[in-house]
């Protein structure tokens, strides 16, 4: 189970709350995102519930994103600046103009993912894409530059052993810190990479993997750079130098 913290709001966040209310969160989304952001601090976790009694009207727990009926979720969604479920995208020069749709991820569905963000799925060009809902805002308001390749054995690694933690990652780091934004993410991992993942990540990588766009293969490497050379994009994302492969004319980004 992900290590947890709580935290306050230091201003109204909407897939929280408002400023001032007390929420228990896994400690890799506060360490990289709330905290950085200046979105929340750390309190005691003592803090959350009142000693005896119901929870203060301020203080509620976390969101859970796993059941989409309950009433604090539709109140937090009604607060949300959501993208249009419709609209019409360009993804490259040499490609009309496309309907892209977007739709939230089956209550149950999330039940299979980290906690943290909240799940959608793209439709573009009859296809099914996960992402999170910060990445398809960014989608609807930014200009796309090309697709990417994601090595996604190698940010599966980005903590110093294997996690799917480091996948999910990639959405917000693409949504808010690049300064290019890249549609659609295509994945491409080695079969062994689930194998070394814990048991309880296994079933994570697996609903995953359900979604288009997500390809495992004996051999990555070389996979990357075959997709990438079939999708007509430079761009690749990883770590990973490939030394051994003739990269010239090939973007590699890093996390």
């Amino acid at each position: 189970m992900s290590a947890r913290v709580c935290i306050r709001l230091l201003k109204d966040f909407p897939v929280l709350g408002k400023e001032g209310t007390v929420h228990v969160v896994t400690k890799k989304y506060a360490d990289q995102y709330l905290l950085p952001e200046k979105i929340a601090v750390i309190v005691p976790i003592t803090t959350v519930y009142e000693p005896s009694g119901p929870p203060s009207p301020k203080i509620r727990p976390m969101l859970k994103l796993g059941d989409l009926k309950t009433g604090g979720f539709e109140a937090s969604m009604r607060e949300l600046r959501l993208p249009p479920m419709r609209f019409f995208l360009k993804t490259t020069p040499d490609l009309p103009i496309q309907s892209v749709s977007w739709e939230w991820v089956e209550p149950g569905r999330l039940r299979l993912l980290p906690q943290g963000n909240i799940y959608v799925k793209i439709e573009y060009a009859k296809h099914r894409y996960l992402a999170t809902l910060e990445y398809v805002q960014s989608l609807a308001s930014r200009k796309v530059r090309k697709p990417i390749i994601v090595d996604g054995s190698n940010v599966g690694w980005l903590s110093g052993e294997p996690s799917v933690s480091g996948l999910f990652e990639v959405y917000y780091y693409i949504a808010k810190r690049s300064d290019q934004f890249y549609f659609p993410l295509l994945w491409v991992f080695d079969r062994s990479f689930r194998r070394v993942l814990k048991w309880g990540e296994k079933k994570i990588f697996d609903e995953f993997c359900r979604y288009a766009g997500v390809k495992v293969v004996d051999y990555a490497d070389r996979e990357v750079f075959e997709t990438a050379k079939s999708l007509k994009t430079p761009y690749i994302l990883s770590n990973d130098r490939f030394k051994e492969f003739f990269t010239e004319g090939y973007i590699r980004i890093s996390l």
